[in-house]
């Protein structure tokens, strides 16, 4: 039962794209994904959709369906897809208004520092030796990029000479939390870079999220 209602709501999804013109502009492994039945979507798979509703809030913000995006420690909800309005996907498109450039440059960059927060934690427990200064540390390095995000409101004040997320220092998180915080901050640096024009293409799947 659960695999033919999957069917159809996926079948409903590919009619309305479909009707609206814009079946052209899906991307190959989007079609698959949409046309192949449950059964032969991988596990992966189904974790890395889960994983979109980071991206889908970055997209309902720019079009100002959505005030704000969840804080950078907090997953985003699949339930904000409904503060899209229920019209036609023509209608919508009609509808349409972004948020002005310098807004979305701004969340990008702060996309972009958390992103960057994660991967150098990562480097961290890989052992890896950073190039800096002589006169720098990478905890000082932190604390720094901490302390002037929260200056320039980029970031909430830092928890420990580090960014704050779930009520304590980023070096802190629990290795689920990391993962958590990681993904959320790859999803969103990625939908906004791709807003930003960043897909050399101009393909979702292109899009770099280089820190």
């Amino acid at each position: 039962m659960l695999a033919a209602d999957a069917a159809q709501i996926f079948m409903r999804d590919v009619n309305h794209l479909k009707a609206a013109g814009l079946w052209p502009d899906v991307e190959e492994d989007e079609r698959i994904f949409l046309q192949v039945g449950i059964e032969q979507i991988s596990a992966q798979q189904r974790i890395d959709a889960g994983w979109q509703a980071e991206s889908i809030a970055c997209l309902l913000w720019a079009l100002k369906a959505i005030p704000e995006l969840p804080p950078y420690d907090q997953e985003a909800s699949p339930e904000l897809v409904n503060a899209l309005p229920a019209n036609s996907i023509k209608d919508l498109i009609k509808q349409a208004h972004l948020r002005p450039q310098e807004e979305i440059k701004r969340q990008r960059n702060i996309a972009e520092l958390w992103h960057w927060r994660a991967r150098t934690r990562r480097l961290q427990e890989e052992g890896h030796s950073f190039q800096l200064p002589s006169a720098y540390t990478i905890e000082q390095v932190i604390e720094l990029a901490a302390s002037k995000g929260a200056e320039n409101g980029d970031l909430p004040q830092p928890s420990g000479s580090d960014f704050p997320a779930k009520g304590k220092p980023y070096r802190d998180l629990s290795p689920e939390e990391f993962a958590s915080l990681t993904s959320i901050a790859q999803e969103r640096h990625k939908a906004l870079n791709w807003l930003c024009g960043f897909s050399p293409s101009g393909l979702w799947a292109d899009t770099p999220t280089d820190t």
